[in-house]
C-alpha cells in the first residue's frame, strides 16, 4: 500500500509537471507537522514549499477566515501538534531563517512532566508512538515561552492526548478541551483562541467534542485533509510526514487527495451547528 501511494503522488506530480494537471490559482491550506525528526528534510520541505505557495502568519489566516483578508494566492499556514521538544529547534533555526510564523498545539499535561521515563511513556501511551526514541522530549513552559517571544501562537491539544471519542463523563472532556485550555492560557498570560483535535479524523471526533470546543474556541483544527477557502472555524489540515517528498507535498496541496475525504468534511460541517 505503502508503494502503492508513493507511485500515485509520483504521478500526479509529472502531471503537474508537464502542466496536464493544474495548481489551484487560489487556495487556504493548513500543514499538520509532529515531531521533527530530520531537520535537513523539513527544511527541505517548506524550501520546496515556498516556490509555489504563500506562508502566511495565524493572524493572517484569522484575517481570511473573518473576511478582513482576500485569498488572492496559494496561502499555506504551518501548524504543530503534540509538543515535541523538536518543535523549538525548528522554531528558533528554521522558521525563523524563512520568516514563517506557525501555531503549535500542545497538551498540557505532556508540557508538565519532567521525569525523562514518565515523558517516554506519555508519548508512547498517550500520543501513540509505537516505538519512541529515547532522545525524544517535550516542550515546557519555558520553551513555550521563547516560542511566543518569536511571534508564534500556542494552541489548546487537550489536557493528556487521550481519545475522547467514547467518553460519555461531560466534566471529562469538559476538563481536557475548555478548562486545560484555560490553565494554559494563565500559565502562558496569552490569549488562546486555537484549538486541535487530538488524532483528528471523523472517527476520532464525538458532538460533545463539537459542542464544547465550539464553546470556547475561535478556530477548530482538525487532521483531515482539505480546502479551507469556505471555512470559518472548523479548520481542514494536510498531515506532513518526516519522509514525504515532493511528489507528495505537490499531491497532498494540489488537493488531489481531497474527495478521499470529502465525507468526512461534509459530516463535519453538517454537525458543527448540531445542539447537544
Amino acid at each position: 500500500m505503502f508503494l502503492l501511494k508513493k507511485l500515485i503522488n509520483y504521478f500526479v506530480y509529472f502531471l503537474i509537471k508537464v502542466k496536464i494537471l493544474k495548481l489551484p490559482k487560489k487556495s487556504l491550506r493548513v500543514l499538520m507537522f509532529h515531531d521533527i525528526s530530520d531537520f535537513n528534510n523539513f527544511n527541505k520541505q517548506i524550501t520546496i514549499l515556498k516556490k509555489d505557495w504563500n506562508f502566511i502568519t495565524p493572524k493572517e489566516f484569522y484575517d481570511i477566515c473573518s473576511g478582513k483578508k482576500k485569498i488572492n494566492k496559494r496561502f499555506l499556514l504551518a501548524t504543530f501538534d503534540d509538543g515535541f521538544k523538536s518543535n523549538l529547534y525548528v522554531a528558533e533555526s528554521i522558521l525563523k531563517k524563512l520568516d514563517i510564523k506557525a501555531i503549535f498545539f500542545v497538551p498540557l499535561k505532556f508540557l508538565l512532566i519532567k521525569e525523562k521515563n514518565s515523558k517516554l511513556k506519555f508519548i508512547k501511551n498517550n500520543l501513540k508512538v509505537k516505538y519512541p526514541n529515547k532522545q525524544m522530549d517535550n516542550l515546557n513552559l519555558y520553551d513555550l515561552k521563547k516560542i511566543i517571544k518569536l511571534k508564534h501562537s500556542i494552541g489548546a491539544h487537550t489536557y493528556s492526548h487521550i481519545n475522547l471519542k467514547n467518553i460519555k463523563n461531560n466534566k471529562i472532556i469538559r476538563y481536557e478541551i475548555i478548562d486545560s485550555a484555560n490553565q494554559l492560557q494563565k500559565l502562558l498570560k496569552i490569549k488562546i483562541v486555537n484549538f486541535s483535535f487530538n488524532f483528528g479524523r471523523l472517527k476520532d471526533i464525538s458532538p460533545k467534542m463539537l459542542f464544547y470546543s465550539q464553546k470556547r474556541f475561535n478556530f477548530i483544527y482538525t487532521g483531515i485533509r482539505g480546502e479551507n477557502l469556505k471555512q470559518k472555524k472548523i479548520i481542514f489540515r494536510d498531515n506532513i510526514l518526516p519522509h514525504d517528498n515532493i511528489c507528495d507535498l505537490y499531491t497532498y496541496l494540489s488537493g488531489r487527495l481531497d474527495p478521499l475525504y470529502s465525507n468526512e468534511r461534509k459530516t463535519l460541517n453538517l454537525n458543527f451547528f448540531k445542539k447537544l
